[in-house]
């Protein structure tokens, strides 16, 4: 308990006047937000020259996010900038709404630009994290991607999402690519075979449900998956006169091999449902901040920052500390926790 405080009985009865008698006491509690005001640090910074070779040298604090001095020595602290990272690129409240916040809730005076180039600045220090995050994402066995239309500088790109079970890395570029493979699943008027391979791997994900709770043995799912093949096999050969269903036949041809991989090996996810989870927020800020991102370099800051938040959100890790970590240190790191995994 922060604070304790009694509730005390009248002296006498409010309605006869009679004197009160205690009986017991029965505790109550609430929860609720301090008071918060600004921390504003002062830094005397020491300046001086080697005396041999004369280099001019300055002296930093632990808790110093930058050594720019003069015009630029004022600058956010890295808690504010974390939350700003966290209301923005996981929450997606719009820079506008965040400077009212800070200024109304915390009585921090900030500019839409002070903030954006905030951003920029933990961006450039998590870069190694987020490219250490792409690389445990080109070494796991499975990755499940997603996409969705975003726009930088007015121009249609494409926000790409690609997820493990404890990783997940957001990558903003022009183009999709393997346009083929986005064919829909879905019933078309002049052609029987989409609703076919939708009735195949209907039937595929409920023998999942079946192996995964117990109720198929080993010898029983290798049948059923042998026959799921070849009625999927059946339904492939077919043709059709619809140029769509035809692209997206032969794309299943391709691709039938993989196709039945989630009835091999239990660890690989039968839909791409952890991307669409993971693309979500993204798609809430995308609405509410215009579309997208102005420029190129706020599209990178966007998948720099939303990964390594997503990514701390699913690895249980505390991503403001993350962040004051990585705003604190001289030169970039990859804080402890966004290294590679053992699951």
């Amino acid at each position: 308990m922060d604070e304790i405080y009694e509730a005390p009985l009248p002296d006498a009865c409010p309605d006869c006047g009679e004197d009160v008698r205690k009986e017991s006491v029965v505790a109550q509690y609430q929860e609720d937000i301090p008071p918060v005001r600004p921390i504003v640090r002062q830094f005397n910074v020491h300046i001086g020259s080697c005396r041999g070779c004369h280099r001019r040298l300055q002296g930093r604090h632990p808790l110093q996010t930058s050594d720019a001095l003069g015009a630029a020595a004022i600058q956010i602290g890295p808690q504010a900038v974390a939350f700003v990272a966290f209301l923005n690129k996981q929450l997606g409240l719009s820079f506008g709404k965040i400077v009212t916040l800070m200024q109304e809730r915390f009585g921090l005076r900030v500019s839409r630009g002070g903030l954006v180039r905030a951003l920029h600045r933990v961006a450039d220090r998590a870069r190694p994290s987020y490219e250490a995050l792409c690389d445990q994402i080109r070494g796991s066995p499975t990755v499940t991607p997603d996409e969705t239309g975003w726009k930088v500088a007015a121009v249609l790109w494409w926000l790409h999402v690609f997820v493990t079970r404890d990783t997940t890395v957001y990558s903003i570029a022009p183009g999709r690519g393997y346009e083929e493979a986005a064919a829909i699943l879905a019933d078309h008027p002049r052609a029987p075979l989409p609703a076919r391979v939708k009735e195949v791997l209907q039937k595929a994900l409920q023998l999942r449900d079946r192996r995964d709770i117990g109720e198929i043995s080993p010898h029983g799912l290798a049948v059923a998956r042998g026959r799921l093949a070849e009625e999927l096999v059946s339904v492939v050969e077919q043709s059709s006169t619809v140029p769509d269903v035809e692209r997206f036949a032969n794309h299943l041809a391709r691709e039938f091999t993989a196709i039945f991989t989630f009835l091999f090996h239990p660890e690989v996810d039968a839909t791409n449902w952890r991307a669409e989870q993971a693309i979500r927020g993204s798609v809430i800020t995308r609405k509410v901040c215009g579309g997208g991102n102005r420029t190129e370099r706020g599209a990178e800051t966007q998948q720099v920052l939303a990964s390594i938040l997503r990514t701390a959100a699913q690895r249980g890790l505390n991503a403001s500390d993350l962040l004051v970590t990585m705003l604190r240190t001289a030169e970039p790191v990859v804080p402890p926790g966004l290294g590679p995994t053992t699951s």
